[in-house]
């Protein structure tokens, strides 16, 4: 039986989270220059990073409210 799945284990680094799903969603915004690119890319990684450190923070706090 083959599987879609690939036998590499998804990165947790935001920045290849984040240019994983803008390569995803590149088509569907259309025509960019290059300096409009080097911009989205950039929002998207920030992005991604923070929600990151947001999340890293929560899963924190809740290990130490366990305890």
């Amino acid at each position: 039986m083959a599987s879609d799945v690939q036998s590499k284990s998804p990165s947790h680094n935001p920045s290849d989270i984040a240019r994983a799903e803008l390569a995803r969603w590149r088509r569907r915004l259309g025509p960019l220059t290059p300096e409009q690119e080097v911009q989205i890319e950039t929002l998207v990684t920030s992005t991604a990073t923070k929600a990151s450190l947001l999340a890293g923070r929560v899963m924190q706090s809740l290990i130490e409210n366990r305890r």
